[in-house]
């Protein structure tokens, strides 16, 4: 019979699982295009940073947590784009750090219409520490023979792809950002086939003017992986008087019987034409609400824009 302590050990577990075969999701996924799709590289004129902090399911000991860095810089020559990102995860006894490099090489069309091709080599650290001091059981994690009590450490290389195409106020994008299927087994045993899956990403947005002030901004990221079904976030948001931002998340998933996964309320600020505030909130719409605060994220974005009176800079749309 099972441990009743080790049940939060098998749960870690699963979760830990589960995660591995799942891409980190963000809520401000309007902000955070270059994470999953390398031919947003070199969109702007200007260089851009952005960082994002993400507490998923707070109050759930060991829940998901993640941290990323992102910097898009100035487009090359007019037709070749750079970007780099560094993102820490962690879950249950999991971790990993990953850091992303990206090209893009952009077409011209007629009118503004712009086709990107983009390419992104990466480089994980992939952890798994079951010496972990959380680890709890009823007689000691020491004496229980299922878990080992070591921690382990195994590096990934991957390369992803990706096509991004805008045209005035919308846009459209599909990537795989990994398309090696590396084995993602870390441990003495070596048994299992847990490996790398493709993940494709969909995302379309636009911006609808209503008035001089006002704008409507609906956006949809879709996700399917070879291993789940198809899962979506769609976006209504409403843009006032190029510096404030309010916008609602509904994020498909969950169980069977659900509803959806959760629900997410977001508020931005530019508090300057160089700096700009994102806070989400999600409220789960699972059965993991019954253990779980909901999730959190936090974004901080600031562009370099140059300060040339003659060169009118707009508000940042992301497209």
């Amino acid at each position: 019979m099972m441990k009743k302590g080790t049940y939060i050990l098998v749960l870690w577990l699963w979760i830990t699982s589960v995660s591995a075969q799942q891409d980190q999701l963000y809520t401000q996924f309007g902000y955070n295009k270059l994470s999953f799709n390398p031919a947003y590289a070199g969109q702007d004129d200007y260089l851009s940073i952005t960082a994002i902090y993400r507490d998923q399911w707070n109050g759930f000991p060991g829940a998901p947590e993640a941290q990323q860095v992102s910097a898009n810089l100035p487009r090359f020559k007019g037709n070749a784009g750079f970007g780099v990102h560094l993102e820490r995860q962690s879950i249950g006894v999991s971790k990993s750090i990953a850091i992303h490099g990206s090209y893009a090489y952009k077409l011209r069309f007629s009118g503004d219409r712009m086709l990107s091709l983009g390419v992104m080599p990466s480089l994980r650290n992939l952890v798994k520490d079951f010496s972990d001091p959380r680890l709890v059981a009823t007689e000691g994690v020491i004496d229980d023979p299922a878990v080992m009590g070591q921690r382990f450490s195994k590096n990934l290389f991957n390369v992803g792809l990706g096509t991004y195409y805008n045209h005035g106020n919308y846009y459209l994008g599909i990537s795989v950002p990994r398309i090696l299927r590396s084995s993602l087994e870390i441990g003495e045993s070596g048994l299992g086939s847990n490996n790398e899956v493709w993940h494709y990403y969909i995302m379309g947005g636009a911006e609808f003017p209503i008035n001089k002030d006002l704008s409507l901004t609906p956006q949809v990221l879709i996700r399917k992986s070879e291993v789940a079904p198809l899962t979506f976030d769609f976006n209504v948001g409403v843009k006032a008087f190029d510096k404030y931002n309010l916008s609602a998340t509904y994020r498909s998933g969950g169980l069977l019987d659900d509803i959806g996964e959760s629900l997410a309320v977001t508020v931005g600020i530019s508090v300057n034409k160089q700096f700009l505030i994102g806070f989400s909130n999600d409220f789960s719409l699972s059965e993991i609400n019954q253990v779980t605060n909901g999730s959190i994220e936090l974004l901080l974005y600031y562009r370099f824009v140059p300060d040339d009176p003659k060169k009118k800079v707009a508000n940042p749309r992301f497209f």
